[in-house]
C-alpha cells in the first residue's frame, strides 16, 4: 500500500516539555540527510509528492504581501497591526494560532522524510524506521490516557483546536483554511469562517537547517500543533490495512487529514468528480470517497483507540478536464482554476446547463461545454455532503483547499466565499462538540446506564450523556463497591462528557433495611466510600414494587438523601411499578420525594414471568397486560405532581437493547414464546429477512423472521417518545443498556451512537409540546378517536396522535332541559387541556327531539347544550351513530344549520351518520350527504361494525368491498368524492376485538352473541387458528373452540388507509 503525505503544518499547541528539545535537540544534518536518503525508499521521491516544498519559493515572491508582512514581524511591528490585517497576515501574536505565515514546523522535514519512509516499507518496520521516540530524540512520549480498564472499554476525547483567528469566537469545531501556491493578493484570503490557515509553499533545506523563506525569527516554540495530511492512492484495499498503518502515525498527530478532493498527481488523466462521497461507478474513484474516509476515521477511534482529529478535504477551485467530449472517460490533462474566473466557472456561457449532472453518490457537479468538462463544489450539494459527513462521524473536521481560488470577490454570489460561509455553517450546525458544550446550559437529563454485564467491553459515550450509571447488581452484594479502583473512576469519568455525574448501582436489596439504624449505617459508610473514590452518588436500579409498597422506602430514602445531602453527593432511584393499571394520583402520593433522581421504568426489561414477545415500550397502557409495563402516557401523568414541584429530575426509561424471541408456531407480537434473549445492536439491525408486524407511534417496532420475533428502537421511535415528555418542565431520559449501542457505526446508514444522538436532540428541542391538537391546520387530516362512556382511566386515553378527542356517555336530559357531561369526562378534558375534546352525543336519542322542534326550540336547546361544552371546558360537540337512511340525514342537514348558527366557530361540530340504503346511486348518495355535511366541521361515514342488525352474525370490524352488512370502505370513499362540501369527510374503524360465541350445529356465519373486548384481552396466541383469508378480507378472523375473534391489525389497516394501493379482491 502507497501513501503520498501532502502537507505538513505547524500550530501552537505544545507546550514547554518541547521547547527544549527545539532548542538545543534539533538532529544533526547527517542525520536529517539519512533521512533524505530513506524517503527514497518510498514509492516516489520527495518532490513529486504533490509539490508541498516549492524550490525557489521566496525568489519567485518576495514581493509578495505575506513576505512584506514578515518583514515587518522582523522589525518588531506592533500585535494590533497584526490583528488589524486578519487570518492573512497569520495573526502572530494569538495563543494557540498559527504560528506565522507560510511555517513548518521545526521538525517538518525530519518527519516528513519519517512519513514517506513509513508508508513506503512493510508494516512490521515501522516502528523502526518511522515516528517512534526513539527516531525523536528527547521527545516526550505521547501517553495514552484512555487505555481501557479491567472491566471496560470508553470511547476518548474529541481533541480541538484551541486557536482562532483573532476577532473570531471560538468554534467546537476546526475548519482549516489551506491556500493554494498562487496565492497573490490580500483579498484572497477568507477573512471569516475559517478557524486556521495553512500554507503550502514553505520547503525546508536539511543541508543548511533552514527554512525558505527564513521565518524561523517569529517561531514561539511554546504550544506546537502537528498536522499531516494523506492521500492513499490504493484506498480500495481492505480498511484494516489502511487503518492498521495509519495509527503508527496516529499518536503523534493533533490532525490528520484523509485528502479525498481530486487532484491532479497522475500520469493518465481520467474525468472524475471534484470530490465523491461514495464511488460507484466501474473504475475507482482517483480521489479518496469521503464515506471511505469516514470509515478509516471511525476505525482510528474505535479499535485502535487513536484520538487525533482526523479531517477530511474538499477543494474550493474548480477542475476543468481538457480534450473531453464527454461526461465519463479520458482526457489530455487537467487544470485547477478559479472559481470565478477563467474560463467562467459560476457564470460561464458555454456550460450547457442540459448536460449538468447532479451525482448523489458524488454529491458534486460535472458539466459539459466546448470540448473540455469542468467539476467543482455547488453551494447546496456542498453543505450537504458536510452535513451528510459529519452525522456519520460527527468527529471528523473538514479542510478546505484552495480557498483563494473561491469567490473572494462575490461575483458568483452576493458576498464573498458565499460556499465557504456555507460549508462552515453546515460543520457548526451538526457539530456534537457544541452540542455537548450546550449540555450545561440544558436542564433535562440523560441519564445513561451500563449494563450488568462484565464479559465485554462497555463503551461509554463521549458526547450526549449527563449522567453515567455503572451497575454492580450482578456482583448481589454493597461491598463491591470496594473493588472499584479511583484510577478505573478516572479512566471512566475522563471517557464522559465534561461535567457529567458518576454513578454506581450496587444491587437494591441494600434498600430493604430492617430499621433505621441499619439504614443510618448503610448510608454513613456509602458516602464514606463514594467521597474517597471520587464517585458522585449512587444509584438504585430496577427497584420493583407495587404503588402501595412505595411507601416502605421512604424511611430509608430520607436517611440516604439527608447523609449524601450533607457530604455533597447524588442519590438516583429507579422504579419498576408492578400495578400500573393504579390512578395516577394514588401513584404521585406514593412516590418519595427523598432522590434527586427519580426514573420511571417504561421500558419492557425482560424476562418478567413467563415468555411473551413484548414491544421494549409501549405509548398507551392498556385495560389490561399480560405483562405488568409502564406506558409512557402512563408514566408521564404519574409524574406530573412531581415534575410540577421540581423538588428532583425525573427521567422515563429506554432501553438500547434487542430483544429476540422465539415463538411457538406461528409468531405474533404479544404472544407466547419459548426463548428471550438480549442482543447488541449491530448483531440485529443488518442480516435476515425481517418483516416488520408492529408499527404502532411511539411503540417500539417489531420484526418477523421465521419463528423468531425481534423488538429495539429506532432513532425515530425515541425521538417521538422523548416528545411526550417535553410538557414536563424537568424531566429526561435514562437510557439503559448504553453499552449495546452501536458505537461503530453499523446501523442507521453508518453514523455512530444514531440513537442516543436522537434522544438528546429531542431533548434539546425548544418551544415544542406535546403533540397537541387546539388548531388543525388546513392541510392536516383529522383523526377523531372516540372514547367508550366507560373509561375513567387517563392512562387509557392517547395524549397524542388524536387531532381530536370524543368523549361518549353525555346525555340529553328533555325534562331538565340539561345537557349531562359525566364528571369522569369533565376531569379526563381538564387534566388533558392541551388536547381538542369534543362532548359525544348518540345521534339516535336526538333524532325525534330536533327533527319535531321548530327553530326557536332547536336554537334553544343549541343553546343550552353550547353553555353545557363551554363550562365543561371543551371544544365541541360531537353527534354520533345516527342511523338513518340517506334521505333522512339529508333532512337533518337543517337541524345542523341551526346548531351550526348558535356554535358559530368557536365550538367544534362533528357528526357521524350509519346510512342504512347504501345500494343507492354514488351521485344520489353525495347530493343527499351534502346536505348534512356542509354545516359540520367533520363529517364521519361510519364503516365500521357497531352492533348486530337483526340476528347475530360474524362480521369483519370493516371491509373495503364484498358482501357485508356495513357500509364498505370502498363504497364511502366513492360517496366522499361525490360530496360538494368543504368538510372533512372521515371513515371510521374500531380498535377493541370482535368476540363472537357460536352455538351447537350454527351455520358458519351464525353466532349467539357478540362481545366487544379491548385488545389486551385478546394477546393470549396460544391455540388460535388463524384463517388464511386475511390477506384477502384485510381483517384479522381466528378461531378456538367456540369463539371467533376479529380485529384490524396495524398492518392491514395502513392497507385500508393506503389511497394508492387497492387492496386485493
Amino acid at each position: 500500500m502507497s501513501f503520498f503525505v501532502l502537507a505538513i503544518t505547524t500550530l501552537y499547541r505544545w507546550g514547554r516539555p518541547f521547547t527544549k528539545w527545539l532548542r538545543g535537540a534539533w538532529p544533526s544534518r547527517t542525520c536529517l540527510r539519512k533521512l533524505g536518503r530513506g524517503a527514497r525508499l518510498g514509492t516516489e521521491p520527495v518532490e513529486d509528492t504533490g509539490g508541498i516544498m516549492a524550490d525557489g519559493a521566496a525568489e519567485q515572491r518576495q514581493d509578495s504581501p505575506v513576505e512584506k508582512r514578515r518583514q515587518e514581524l522582523r522589525r518588531g511591528s506592533s500585535s494590533k497591526r497584526t490583528e488589524d490585517d486578519g487570518p492573512a497576515l497569520c495573526g502572530v501574536r494569538r495563543q494557540s494560532g498559527l504560528l506565522s505565515c507560510r511555517l513548518f514546523a521545526v521538525i517538518a522535514g525530519a518527519v516528513f522524510m519519517a512519513l514517506v519512509v513509513l508508508f513506503g516499507v512493510p508494516k512490521d518496520e515501522q516502528q523502526q524506521r518511522g515516528l517512534s521516540t526513539a527516531a525523536r530524540p528527547n521527545l516526550p512520549s505521547v501517553p495514552n490516557a484512555h487505555q481501557p480498564g479491567a472491566w471496560s472499554n470508553f470511547s476518548g476525547s474529541f481533541s480541538l483546536a484551541d486557536g482562532r483567528i483573532a476577532g473570531q469566537p471560538t468554534q467546537a469545531r476546526p475548519l482549516l483554511c489551506v491556500v493554494s501556491r498562487s496565492l497573490n493578493n490580500p483579498i484572497q484570503y477568507p477573512r471569516q469562517h475559517c478557524t486556521h490557515i495553512v500554507y503550502r509553499d514553505v520547503a525546508f533545506n536539511p543541508t543548511t537547517g533552514q527554512f525558505t523563506p527564513e521565518l524561523h525569527d517569529s517561531l514561539k516554540p511554546e504550544n506546537l500543533e502537528f498536522l499531516a495530511a494523506v492521500h492513499v492512492r490504493d484506498w480500495d484495499i481492505p480498511s484494516s490495512l489502511v487503518v492498521g498503518r495509519l495509527a503508527a502515525i496516529a499518536p503523534y498527530l493533533d490532525y490528520l487529514v484523509f485528502e479525498t478532493h481530486y487532484d491532479n498527481r497522475y500520469n493518465i488523466c481520467h474525468i472524475a468528480y471534484s470530490s465523491v462521497f461514495y464511488s460507484t461507478g466501474a473504475q475507482p474513484s482517483p480521489s479518496v470517497p469521503i464515506g471511505q474516509a469516514l470509515t478509516w476515521m471511525s476505525s482510528l477511534l474505535m479499535d485502535q483507540r487513536q484520538y487525533a482529529t482526523t479531517c477530511f478535504s474538499i477543494s474550493m477551485g474548480a477542475v476543468v478536464f481538457r480534450d473531453a467530449t464527454e461526461m465519463r472517460g479520458y482526457c489530455s490533462g487537467s487544470d485547477l482554476v478559479s472559481y470565478m474566473q477563467a474560463p467562467q466557472v459560476c457564470k460561464g456561457a458555454e456550460w450547457r446547463p442540459a448536460s449538468t449532472v447532479a451525482n448523489l453518490d458524488a454529491l458534486s457537479v460535472l458539466r459539459l461545454g466546448h470540448g473540455r468538462v469542468e467539476s467543482h463544489e455547488d453551494d447546496p450539494l456542498l453543505s450537504s455532503k458536510v452535513s451528510h459527513a459529519l452525522a456519520n462521524y460527527p468527529r471528523a473536521c473538514v479542510v478546505a483547499y484552495d480557498v483563494d481560488l473561491d469567490d473572494y470577490e462575490g461575483q458568483c454570489d452576493t458576498e464573498p466565499f458565499s460556499r465557504l460561509r456555507n460549508l462552515r455553517h453546515a460543520e457548526v450546525r451538526n457539530d456534537p462538540q457544541m452540542a455537548a458544550q450546550t449540555l450545561a446550559k440544558n436542564k433535562r437529563p440523560l441519564v445513561c446506564v451500563l449494563s450488568d454485564r462484565i464479559d465485554v467491553d462497555r463503551n461509554v459515550s463521549k458526547l450526549f450523556c449527563t449522567h453515567i450509571v455503572l451497575s454492580l447488581r450482578r456482583y448481589g452484594r454493597l461491598d463491591a463497591l470496594q473493588d472499584i479502583t479511583k484510577e478505573y473512576v478516572a479512566q471512566l469519568r475522563s471517557a464522559a462528557p465534561s461535567g457529567a455525574c458518576i454513578l454506581v448501582a450496587p444491587h437494591e436489596s441494600a434498600l430493604e433495611q430492617s430499621h433505621e439504624g441499619e439504614a443510618v449505617r448503610l448510608a454513613e459508610a456509602t458516602a464514606v466510600q463514594l467521597k474517597g473514590k471520587e464517585i458522585d452518588g449512587l444509584a438504585f436500579l430496577h427497584v420493583a414494587r407495587t404503588s402501595a409498597a412505595l411507601v416502605q422506602l421512604g424511611p430509608t430514602l430520607e436517611v440516604l438523601h439527608e447523609t449524601y445531602k450533607a457530604a455533597n453527593l447524588c442519590l438516583a432511584l429507579d422504579l419498576q411499578i408492578l400495578d400500573p393499571s393504579t390512578p395516577a394520583e394514588e401513584v404521585g402520593k406514593s412516590i418519595s420525594l427523598h432522590v434527586d433522581l427519580l426514573v420511571v421504568n417504561t421500558h419492557y426489561p425482560g424476562r418478567m414471568g413467563p415468555c411473551r414477545a413484548m414491544p421494549l415500550a409501549s405509548a398507551v397502557q392498556p385495560a389490561r397486560s399480560c405483562i405488568p409495563t409502564v406506558a409512557t402516557d402512563t408514566a408521564v401523568q404519574w409524574l406530573k405532581d412531581v415534575s410540577e414541584k421540581g423538588l428532583a429530575l425525573i427521567c422515563l426509561s429506554v432501553d438500547l437493547r434487542v430483544l429476540r424471541f422465539r415463538t411457538y408456531g406461528t409468531a405474533a407480537p404479544f404472544g407466547s414464546c419459548r426463548r428471550e434473549e438480549a442482543l447488541d445492536f449491530p448483531k440485529a439491525c443488518i442480516g435476515g429477512s425481517w418483516t416488520q408486524v408492529h408499527n404502532v407511534s411511539r411503540d417500539s417496532p417489531m420484526w418477523l423472521d421465521g419463528y423468531n420475533l425481534q423488538t429495539y428502537d429506532t432513532a425515530s421511535s425515541l425521538s417521538e417518545r422523548v416528545r411526550s415528555l417535553l410538557p414536563l418542565p424537568n424531566a429526561g431520559i435514562a437510557a439503559f443498556n448504553l453499552d449495546y449501542e452501536d458505537y461503530a457505526g453499523v446501523c442507521d446508514g453508518g453514523v455512530p451512537q444514531a440513537r442516543l444522538m436522537s434522544l438528546r436532540a429531542a431533548l434539546d428541542e425548544e418551544n415544542i409540546t406535546a403533540q397537541t391538537t387546539l388548531t388543525l391546520e388546513a392541510t392536516e387530516r383529522p383523526l377523531v378517536c372516540v372514547l367508550s362512556a366507560d373509561v375513567k382511566n387517563e392512562s387509557r386515553v392517547p395524549s397524542s396522535h388524536c387531532t381530536h378527542l370524543v368523549h361518549e356517555g353525555a346525555r340529553y336530559v328533555v325534562p331538565d332541559e340539561k345537557l349531562i357531561i359525566p364528571e369522569s369526562t369533565v376531569n379526563l378534558a381538564t387534566n388533558r387541556s392541551e388536547q381538542r375534546h369534543l362532548v359525544g352525543l348518540n345521534g339516535n336519542e336526538m333524532v325525534d327531539l330536533l327533527m319535531m322542534a321548530d327553530d326557536r326550540e332547536r336554537r334553544e336547546i343549541a343553546a343550552r347544550m353550547a353553555s353545557a361544552v363551554l363550562d365543561a371546558k371543551m371544544q365541541g360537540l360531537a353527534i354520533l351513530n345516527f342511523n338513518r337512511t340517506s334521505k333522512t340525514i339529508a333532512n337533518f342537514g337543517s337541524v345542523l344549520e341551526t346548531i351550526r348558527s348558535v356554535f358559530a366557530k368557536e365550538l367544534t361540530i362533528i357528526f357521524g351518520a350509519e346510512v342504512l340504503d347504501f345500494s343507492l346511486p354514488v351521485e344520489i348518495m353525495g347530493q343527499r350527504l351534502t346536505k348534512a355535511a356542509k354545516h359540520v366541521d367533520i363529517f364521519i361515514l361510519q364503516t365500521h361494525y357497531r352492533r348486530p342488525r337483526g340476528y347475530c352474525r360474524v362480521t369483519y370490524p370493516s371491509t373495503y368491498r364484498g358482501d357485508t352488512p356495513l357500509v364498505t370502505l370502498s363504497a364511502a370513499a366513492a360517496w366522499a368524492r361525490a360530496m360538494e362540501t368543504t368538510s372533512r369527510v372521515c371513515l371510521s374503524y374500531t380498535m377493541g376485538v370482535l368476540q363472537f360465541q357460536k352455538g351447537d350445529a350454527m351455520g358458519p356465519a351464525a353466532c349467539d352473541n357478540v362481545t366487544l373486548l379491548d385488545r389486551a384481552e385478546a394477546c393470549d396466541e396460544k391455540d388460535w387458528e388463524v384463517d388464511a383469508n386475511n390477506t384477502k378480507t384485510l381483517s384479522v378472523i381466528r378461531k378456538k373452540d367456540k369463539f371467533i375473534q376479529t380485529f384490524e391489525s396495524p398492518e392491514f389497516l395502513a392497507v385500508k388507509l393506503c389511497p394508492m394501493t387497492p387492496p386485493p379482491i
